[in-house]
């Protein structure tokens, strides 16, 4: 969850804003705005545990600086908790490689059950162009294909 980045007024804030009150980055880049030089402070949840502290900064590039240091250590005081980790991650199998002849017979069942005729006919023609076109480049696998091939295929 991100953190959220405010400005808290003091007392003696010296662009007049009321004590306490609290103004956001997008707030103060509208026209008309007094700047001041109150620290700008931090919200909100890191490894389960709700906070606001203030970053020391009032400058907000530096102010999200700091924000973006706690929240890559998931930790309020900026240092990475090691997280034990119960069991390994399980490995995952390599996801089969789809052959572009599989890929059309699998496209070709499915819209044979549901669509109409006239429909069929349509698909069987483009697919005959994929195919082809396939064949030309060369391609056996789906994963081949890019956007340019998908783009010179249309325009084919």
């Amino acid at each position: 969850m991100a953190l959220t980045l405010y400005r808290r007024h003091r007392k003696e804030c010296e662009g007049g804003h009321a004590e306490d009150s609290r103004s956001g980055e997008f707030d103060e880049r509208r026209r008309g705005w007094k700047k001041c030089g109150c620290l700008i402070h931090v919200s909100g949840t890191l490894s389960g545990q709700f906070s606001r502290k203030q970053t020391g900064k009032a400058n907000w590039e530096e102010a999200k600086a700091v924000a973006a240091v706690w929240e890559s250590a998931r930790s309020w005081d900026g240092q990475t908790k090691i997280e034990e980790s119960v069991a390994p991650a399980p490995q995952l199998a390599a996801p089969e490689r789809l052959t572009m002849q599989r890929a059309l017979e699998a496209f070709t069942g499915e819209f044979e059950e549901y669509a109409a005729p006239n429909t069929q006919k349509k698909y069987r023609l483009i697919l005959q162009k994929l195919k082809r076109f396939s064949e030309s480049k060369g391609y056996v696998l789906l994963e081949q294909w890019g956007p340019t091939d998908v783009r010179e295929f249309r325009s084919s």
